[in-house]
């Protein structure tokens, strides 16, 4: 018989106790025997498979196919793209240089790409995966997965279990599964994506994109100019250093999220759903924007509430009824459309009730109040107002501070309060208060008007009535 040429392909079978089998340099096919076994490859494209025992599989610098027997083995690709295969047991894995394809199989195995644009997948167990540089792709399988990206433009996909993620550099694409897991995309442009649970999303640096899908998640933009939405589920969204865009407006049917914190940015946005059946918290935003999603609800009194900075605020309504409230700061607030409570908190800010029978609350700080189309009712409280009735027979109240009140269109109410006011009935049979000893002006305006005064007030002779 003639024996096989160097080129040829030999199958090697060992039996007995461990080996050390070297494999010529133009590729062989080696199988492992019962015991721990050192198996290496040349040059030329290996097949090399672990026996039953503890095994160690070296491929080379060819294209190899590695895989391991049912013991623990470890599993060195070498260069070039190889394929590495473990089997029961838990098994370590490392492709080496070059674009590599690491299966975990069905142990506690440990997956490591190393440079190249690799591809990894856990399987089952409880699985270690990390790319290293490269363009990679991780897959976490069934069990409690950790998967690390490395450096380059990575996708990951998480498992059924809850599992530990992180992108490291480079503009990483992160999909949790359906488990409870903790995703990190690292530096880069990143986009994370949870699932149905409760899952805990990070951007650190970077313009990242999170979705929160639909458990209750928690979500952290971090430096960079971030988009954060929670989906549904109630959720926590908090945006970081940079301009961030939150998103919480996820349908009627969803309940409110817990905590919107938009971070130490200068130009932030938050969207609220105005159908969301508890309050919706926003912190630290410099624009929140309230929008219907789903059919109207004339029972529904859904409330937005706005922490606002020493920067200008602006919170916007909806076309349904609504309660805006704004806290610190210099707030711009709009109710839209709707029966809205609108309150200004501290600052000087400037309300606008627009269509509907709305409620104007200036509360401490110079105010502006304007009640637009609708029966309204306005009231300054503390400080120095300007009052703005609108259309509709609309009630006006000063409060405290030196106030400037006009009724507009309408059989008006108007009371100055304390304070050196002026007053103004507009159009319509108004009704007009300024007892309060402190020295007022009024003109009505036209009308059949009916003025309270004090003796030291000045009233214009367009008031019909004068009682003093």
């Amino acid at each position: 018989m003639r024996p096989p040429s160097p080129a040829a392909l030999l199958t090697l079978l060992a039996v007995g106790a461990g080996l050390t089998l070297p494999v010529a340099a133009d590729g062989r096919r080696l199988t492992g025997s019962d015991g721990a076994d050192v198996l290496r490859g040349g040059h030329g494209p290996d097949v090399l498979r672990g026996g039953r025992g503890h095994d160690r599989l070296v491929g080379g610098a060819g294209r190899d196919r590695l895989s391991g027997g049912p013991a623990e083995d470890r599993l060195f690709g070498g260069l070039g793209a190889d394929l590495l295969t473990g089997q029961s047991a838990n098994d370590r894995l490392d492709g080496g240089a070059g674009a590599d394809r690491l299966l975990g199989g069905n142990g506690n195995d440990w997956l490591l790409g190393r440079a190249g644009d690799d591809d990894l997948d856990g399987g089952a167990g409880n699985d270690r995966l990390r790319g290293g540089p490269g363009d990679d792709v991780l897959r976490l399988g069934f069990g409690h997965d950790r998967g690390r990206g490395g450096s380059g433009n990575d996708r990951i996909t998480g498992g059924e279990a809850a599992d530990r993620i992180r992108g490291d550099d480079g503009d990483d694409d992160i999909r949790a599964g359906s488990g409870s897991d903790v995703v990190r995309g690292g530096a880069g442009n990143d986009r994370l994506v949870g699932s149905s649970g409760s899952d805990s999303l990070r951007g650190d640096t970077g313009d990242d994109v999170l979705y929160g899908g639909r458990g209750e998640d928690a979500l952290r933009g971090g430096a960079g100019r971030d988009h954060l939405q929670g989906g549904g589920g109630v959720d926590e969204l908090r945006g970081g250093s940079g301009d961030d865009e939150l998103d919480s407006a996820d349908g009627e049917t969803e309940p409110a999220d817990r905590v919107i914190d938009c971070g130490p940015g200068d130009a932030d946005v938050a969207h609220v759903d105005a159908a969301d059946r508890r309050d919706a918290r926003i912190v630290g935003c410099e624009q929140v924007l309230v929008t219907t999603t789903r059919r109207a609800d004339p029972g529904f009194d859904g409330m937005a509430l706005l922490t606002g900075t020493k920067l200008p605020n602006t919170l916007v309504g909806s076309d349904r009824r609504e309660k805006l409230m704004g806290l610190a700061g210099h707030d711009w607030i709009y109710g839209r459309g709707g029966d809205d409570k609108v309150l200004g908190g501290n600052g000087n800010d400037r309300l606008f009730g627009e269509a509907g029978d709305d409620v104007l609350e200036g509360q401490p700080g110079n105010d502006r109040l304007s009640g637009g189309p609708g029966r309204d009712r306005l009231a300054g409280r503390m400080g120095n107002d300007v009052l703005r009735g609108g259309s509709g027979g609309d009630r006006l109240t000063g409060d405290r501070g030196d106030d400037v009140l006009r009724g507009g269109p309408g059989n008006d109410q108007i009371w100055g309060g304390f304070g050196h006011d002026s007053v103004v009935g507009g159009p319509g049979n108004d009704r007009i208060n300024v007892l309060d000893t402190a020295r007022d002006r009024v003109r009505c305006g036209s009308g059949t008007d009916i003025v309270f005064a004090d003796p030291v007030d000045e009233v214009r002779g367009d008031c019909e009535r004068v009682v003093r």
